[in-house]
């Protein structure tokens, strides 16, 4: 891929765990800042039932690493789930256009409890 690609996205991440046990309540869910790895990891492939490799998944390519709870990322055009820190269960899916680094504030939420 071209490393001089002008697109991606940038933006706040934050990260939370808690309970998923119904009704949701979305205002009582407590965030901070990410501060690691997160995996850019194509959502077709993402969603599919097929079992991938680990490898097939997180290429270092489609890597970045947050900061303060800030992260930026170069990407080709698509869909993508982002995953921090290879964590299977958490995602959050954003899509790339040509020629465009948007801006994409990802909230990362792990369910503990169902």
């Amino acid at each position: 891929p071209d490393v001089n690609l002008n697109q991606g996205a940038y933006g706040a991440v934050e990260y939370g765990e808690g309970d998923c046990m119904p009704p949701i309540d979305e205002e009582s869910r407590t965030y901070s800042n990410f501060n690691d790895d997160i995996y850019f990891v194509d959502a077709v492939k993402f969603k599919s039932a097929r079992v991938y490799l680990e490898e097939d998944y997180f290429e270092e390519n489609q890597k970045t690493k947050a900061n303060n709870g800030y992260y930026e990322i170069k990407l080709e055009k698509g869909k993508y789930a982002a995953i921090p820190n290879k964590d299977y269960s958490v995602s959050f899916y954003i899509s790339i256009e040509e020629n465009q680094f948007i801006n994409q504030d990802i909230k990362f939420f792990k369910c503990l409890t169902y």
